[in-house]
Order: structure tokens, then sequence, then C-alpha cells
């Protein structure tokens, strides 16, 4: 589970990586660190915040992401 990022820690109200939907594609640009088995597993759980939330209280989702990508 990607949640940790750097200068927010685990505070996941403070996370700052986005998601952005562009021709049947995500795209997640952000950093994550301290992930615990990031470099075993295939895939994991990516935690991304909506920059313009139709509602603030729902402006985070977590993605399945494959590690491979960058």
């Amino acid at each position: 589970l990607a949640l940790t990022e750097p200068g927010a820690g685990s505070d996941n109200n403070s996370a700052t990586t986005t998601y952005t939907r562009k021709n049947g594609k995500v795209y997640i640009n952000g950093q994550k660190t301290f992930i615990t088995g990031a470099k075993e597993y295939p895939y994991m759980l990516v935690l991304a915040r909506d920059p313009q939330p139709k509602d603030p209280k729902k402006a985070f989702t977590l993605w399945w992401v494959d590690s491979s990508k960058p």
C-alpha cells in the first residue's frame, strides 16, 4: 500500500500525488517513499488525489498499479 510521501509522511490529507484521466487512461504523478515490499511485489495500491474534486471528501482514490511502470 503506497501512501507515504516526502514532506507528508503518513498524513494522507497532506498527500500531493495526483491523478488525471486522459483518452481513457489514468496518469499518476507524484512520489512515494518508504513503501514496504515495493521491490518485491508486481503490483501495489497507490493513493492519489483528484486535483479538481467535485467533493473534497472524495478527492482520494486508490489505484492498482503495475510496479514495473515508472
